[in-house]
């Protein structure tokens, strides 16, 4: 999930998805695991290969994903009828609930997780920059946070 309260930037809509793993049927590209992967608020990046991938710890020309690859029932599905996703860039201000912990607090620095956490922002100091700040708390209940993309 994210909500967008603020941007700096924009929103970049280039990001593409790999077309090699696209079948172009609608209801099986919708249902696969890897257009499933890219919810809205995770985190992505661009890969070597130049096409979508999660952001994980340490990854560059970053940003929170704006909408769901596979979208929503009967709602229009940008993502796979361009083959690209849209993600914000240059930061702002987001809530969203793609975050590993539920006990971060205002203040907490956040970074990106890595494994199956990829995508995910997390307190785990890894050895990439901090990629957000925490503005609110959040908790077990309910893991939205408010947070500062740097």
């Amino acid at each position: 999930m994210l909500k967008i309260v603020y941007i700096n930037g924009t929103i970049d809509g280039t990001l593409p998805l790999d077309p090699a793993r696209l079948t172009g049927d609608l209801n099986i590209d919708r249902a696969s695991d890897y257009v499933r992967q890219f919810e809205s608020g995770k985190f992505v990046s661009f890969g070597a290969d130049g096409m979508a991938k999660l952001a994980i710890d340490g990854d560059y020309g970053i940003g929170p994903l704006v909408l769901d690859a596979f979208g929503q029932e009967l709602e229009n599905v940008p993502a796979l009828a361009s083959g690209k996703m849209g993600f914000l860039i240059g930061g702002g201000v987001v809530e969203t609930d793609m975050v590993v912990e539920g006990n971060i607090v205002a203040g907490d620095k956040l970074y990106l997780g890595t494994g199956v956490s990829a995508g995910y922002l997390t307190t785990v100091v890894g050895n990439g920059p901090v990629v957000a700040v925490a503005r609110t708390a959040n908790s077990t209940a309910d893991k939205t946070v408010r947070v500062q993309v740097l």
